[in-house]
C-alpha cells in the first residue's frame, strides 16, 4: 500500500477588512456536504465562488493540470 503524505489543512475562516468567509467542514470524504458563509461584502460588486482542482493521472505519466470551475456568482 502506498501511503499518502500528510496534506496541509487550509484555514477555514478568512477575514479581510470587514469581509469574512467561513467554510465548514474543512475537509471530508467524497460526497461531504459543505457550507460556505460570507458577510461584510456590501458594495464590492459581483463575487464568484471558484472550485480549484487538478485533473490527470499519475499512472499515465501525463501528470496533472489545474482546472477551475465557477460554482456560483453573487451580484
Amino acid at each position: 500500500i502506498e501511503p499518502y503524505p500528510p496534506q496541509p489543512v487550509p484555514e477555514t475562516e478568512v477575514q479581510i477588512a470587514n469581509a469574512k468567509l467561513a467554510l465548514s467542514p474543512a475537509q471530508g470524504p467524497v460526497g461531504t456536504r459543505a457550507m460556505l458563509r460570507g458577510e461584510g461584502f456590501a458594495g464590492v460588486g459581483a463575487l464568484q465562488l471558484v472550485w480549484q482542482t487538478f485533473a490527470g493521472s499519475r499512472v499515465s505519466g501525463n501528470g496533472f493540470e489545474p482546472r477551475e470551475n465557477v460554482v456560483a456568482e453573487v451580484k
